[in-house]
């Protein structure tokens, strides 16, 4: 009878043995349906993750190229107005010059007809050497020949007494002539009246 004894407990090792593994294939089968479904979580959370940097990327460089584009507009629009200024400043420059030019004309002019005033001045005066005339429509202030044409383009004042002057100069000039005139007239019809 011992025989069976033994025998029966290597079945019953054996049966113990069947079911432990039987247990443990279940533990196993469980675990590794949780690890499946916990990897198929982490696969599905670096799919959303990787999509999302994909998207976030794609978004960033939408942003850059709408920043250059702008900066392209904003650098055309300020080489274009830096143009415009420059054009600006040039013909700003052109003009000071030539008024600068208009000024020192108008200088000239005034200068000459004052010159030429004070030798008829000086021939028709009757005064002694030792005194000077003064006219009275010369403007009040030095008479500076060494001004630059920025410094006459700044004097516009001055300017506009010279002008004044110089009016004045012509219209003097026009009566005179008209005056002329007229005493030629008187003078040849008094000579055909004793012809």
């Amino acid at each position: 009878m011992q025989g069976t004894s033994d025998e029966f407990s290597e079945i019953q090792d054996i049966l113990n043995r069947h079911r432990t593994l039987t247990e443990t294939n279940s533990q196993l089968i469980e675990q590794q349906k949780k690890s499946v479904t916990e990897s198929e979580l982490r696969r599905a959370e670096l799919f959303q993750l990787s999509r999302d940097k994909v998207n976030s990327i794609l978004n960033r460089n939408n942003e850059i190229a709408s920043l250059q584009k702008n900066l392209e507009t904003v650098t055309l629009s300020t080489v274009g107005m830096q143009s415009m200024a420059d054009a600006t400043f040039q013909d700003v420059n052109v003009k000071v010059s030539e008024l600068g030019q208009v000024h020192a004309s108008v200088e000239n002019l005034f200068l000459r007809l004052e010159n030429q005033a004070q030798r008829y001045k000086k021939k028709k005066s009757v005064e002694p050497l030792g005194t000077t005339t003064t006219s009275p429509s010369t403007p009040s202030g030095d008479n500076d020949h060494g001004k630059s044409s920025i410094s006459s383009t700044i004097n516009s004042r001055k300017t506009l007494e010279y002008l004044e002057t110089i009016a004045d100069y012509i219209t003097d000039y026009q009566s005179i002539t008209e005056e002329w005139k007229d005493k030629l007239l008187n003078v040849y019809k008094t000579n055909d009246t004793y012809q």
